[in-house]
C-alpha cells in the first residue's frame, strides 16, 4: 500500500488485494489494484469530487503475485512489482507495459520525482534503476550492496543523486 497524491486537493491510497485458487497448472491469483480517495488526507470536502471516477479506479491483474506498488503524481502512473517482472500502468490512458526485473521478484519500488526513472528493490539481488522513456532494455544501472531492499526513497531535496534504502535485515544504507 502507498499514499497517492493525485492532485492538490485529493490524496488517494493505492493498494493491492489478491484472491488465489489452486488449479491443475498450480496456484492462480487474481490481483485487484485499487486507487481510492482517503477522506482524512483530502483537503476537498466535496463528496462528489472525491467520488469522481478519476479518483476511484480498480484494475484486475492476473498474476502469480504482486509484491509492491508505487505511485507517480507527475505522470499519473502506477508501478506493480510482480514475480520476475514489473508492470507500469498509466492511470489516464489505461495503457500499460512490462519492464524487466532481471527475472527477480520486485519487492519495493520508488519513482523519481519526474517519473522518468524507477528504482526497484529485488529479492536476493541489488536495486536496479530503469529508464521508462526507453522503448526496451529499460534497466540502466544497479546500486551495488543494496541486496533485498524492502524500502527505497530518493532524497531529492538535499541530495537528489542520493537514495536511501532499507533491507529486510533492518539495515539502512545510502
Amino acid at each position: 500500500m502507498t499514499v497517492a497524491p493525485v492532485d492538490s486537493d485529493v490524496t488517494c491510497v493505492l493498494y493491492v488485494t489478491a484472491d488465489s485458487r489452486e488449479t491443475e497448472q498450480g496456484i492462480l491469483s487474481m490481483c485487484n489494484v485499487v486507487l481510492q480517495p482517503m477522506s482524512a488526507l483530502c483537503t476537498d470536502d466535496d463528496f462528489e469530487v472525491r467520488n469522481s471516477p478519476i479518483y476511484n479506479i480498480r484494475w484486475s491483474v492476473e498474476s502469480s503475485a504482486i509484491y509492491s506498488c508505487a505511485w507517480n503524481s507527475n505522470l499519473t502512473r502506477i508501478a506493480l512489482g510482480m514475480e520476475h517482472t514489473a508492470k507500469i500502468m498509466d492511470v489516464i490512458t489505461e495503457k500499460s507495459f512490462v519492464i524487466s526485473s532481471r527475472r527477480r521478484n520486485v519487492i519495493s519500488q520508488h519513482f523519481t520525482s519526474n517519473g522518468d526513472l524507477i528504482y526497484m528493490g529485488l529479492r536476493d539481488s541489488d536495486v536496479i534503476l530503469s529508464d521508462l522513456r526507453m522503448k526496451s532494455h529499460h534497466v540502466t544501472g544497479s546500486l551495488k550492496g543494496s541486496r533485498s531492499a524492502g524500502w527505497i526513497r530518493q532524497l531529492r531535496l538535499s541530495y537528489p543523486q542520493c537514495v536511501l534504502i532499507e533491507n529486510f535485515r533492518g539495515e539502512v544504507s545510502t
